[in-house]
């Protein structure tokens, strides 16, 4: 997938959550969230919130989780609060990338036409 496209990245996060590798499954899809897909992000969005509400069963912050959990055994799709907002930047920098005027201006060509 190296050079691949987004959604292939996505594919191999997919695929490695079968196989219940989750460290992998997160870089898989921290690499296709950042090209700009949009399913990754929100995979890593969903898995930040449950690895959250575990944190705060256990009594701890999410990132103090983290770090114990890096501390005291490999991490296993453990990310810190950091590292999801590089990837959310690194998003929101893919999609303003694929921005234009002219596919702006085709898009609400496409609207009118439809109305």
């Amino acid at each position: 997938a190296i050079g691949g496209h987004p959604s292939e990245w996505h594919d191999l996060g997919r695929n490695e959550f079968k196989r219940f590798r989750t460290d992998r499954e997160v870089k898989h899809y921290m690499i296709a969230a950042t090209l700009g897909n949009d399913d990754s992000l929100d995979a890593l969005k969903l898995i930040y919130r449950q690895r959250q509400m575990v944190a705060a069963t256990v009594g701890v912050g999410y990132d103090h989780s983290v770090e114990l959990m890096k501390e005291h055994s490999p991490p296993s799709g453990f990310f810190s609060e950091d590292e999801l907002s590089e990837v959310l930047r690194g998003h929101q920098a893919a999609v303003d990338a694929t921005k234009s005027a002219q596919r702006d201006e085709a898009a609400e060509a496409k609207l009118t036409e439809q109305n």
